[in-house]
């Protein structure tokens, strides 16, 4: 006989399995979502798919899908060429993560949930 479990995640199978926790690394991962979120936000104001992107970007979609999604990081290089194909200038991208991560760290803000609108055709 096969047991069935299942398990209700909230998140990334990653996120919630293979990273430790504690006080310092949850709010890493605050901010690995505040990134998140506005990498995702800055492509949907576009009006951008992610199979549009990664066209831009030269890679597969996946690729786009993966790093939306936090199980594949993005170097500063990539995130440069992540602005570019977007149209948003790195140094103003940076200062509103920035902005985000402060108002988290001082407690004034709550994480931003990212909305899943699909652009308006």
């Amino acid at each position: 006989m096969v047991a069935e479990i299942r398990l209700q995640l909230n998140g990334p199978y990653h996120v919630l399995f293979m990273e430790p926790s504690g006080p310092r690394l949850r709010a890493n991962r605050r901010k690995q979502e505040i990134l998140l979120s506005l990498l995702r936000d800055a492509r949907e104001q576009k009006g951008l798919r992610q199979a549009d992107v990664a066209a831009a970007l030269k890679c597969p979609q996946t690729r786009v899908s993966k790093y939306e999604l936090g199980i594949r990081r993005l170097d500063l290089l990539e995130l440069r060429d992540v602005c570019r194909a977007l149209g948003v200038s790195l140094v103003d991208f940076v200062r509103t993560f920035d902005a985000s991560a402060a108002a988290i760290e001082a407690g004034e803000g709550k994480l931003p949930r990212a909305t899943r609108t699909r652009p308006k055709p």
